[in-house]
């Protein structure tokens, strides 16, 4: 009997040590959420990966049409992660109701979409310079997210309907959470708290 709750004891015990190694190893790699978008999980890897190629590009921009400033220049970090934030939010809107729309089709008009840059060296290689992203994760972050769009703007202009007006709509009926502290979802966008304390 003794060596039985012992045996559970020792299997509680390395049970729970096993979940907090697993939580730890998610957390540590950026799996744990940052936002969920209509039930879809943003991982927090996914949203740095995004910022860092943002902030690549910035301060790209910066060098080529202010190479004085790009020195000393200071990221705006809040205010990026906010507009990464806010494309990734509409993003996913686009991508389901993209989905809702055309079904397995979606896929092959994408791929339809970006035959064009397979084989174009040196559109991926200004792309890679620009972003610092490997080809592959630009075309899945920037172009696939674009020629969903552009895919459901055709559907959309031949209703006589602007993506713009409808991504307005969608904003204000989807169901946004943020686990950021310096972030809130105002219905419309996600906004910066402390612009909010200001006002």
């Amino acid at each position: 009997m003794q060596s039985s709750k012992r045996y559970w004891y020792f299997a509680g015990f390395l049970g729970l040590l096993i979940v907090g190694l697993l939580v730890f190893t998610f957390a540590s790699r950026g799996y744990y959420p940052v936002l969920m978008v209509n039930g879809t999980l943003i991982s927090n890897g996914k949203f740095k990966q995004d910022f860092q190629a943002d902030s690549f590009y910035y301060l790209n921009q910066l060098k080529t049409y202010h190479p004085e400033e790009a020195e000393a220049v200071v990221i705006p970090t809040l205010d990026l992660e906010a507009s990464v934030l806010n494309r990734i939010v509409e993003n996913v809107l686009v991508r389901e109701e993209a989905q809702k729309e055309f079904g397995t089709d979606l896929d092959v008009l994408v791929a339809d979409k970006l035959t064009r840059f397979n084989n174009d060296i040196a559109f991926q290689g200004a792309a890679e310079s620009l972003y610092g992203l490997p080809f592959a994760d630009f075309r899945e972050r920037v172009l696939v997210p674009q020629a969903q769009r552009d895919v459901l703007s055709g559907r959309l202009f031949l209703r006589g309907e602007k993506i713009e007006d409808w991504l307005l709509k969608a904003k204000a009926q989807a169901k946004i959470r943020i686990f950021a502290g310096d972030f809130y979802w105002d219905g419309k966008a996600i906004r910066l708290t402390s612009e909010d304390k200001k006002s």
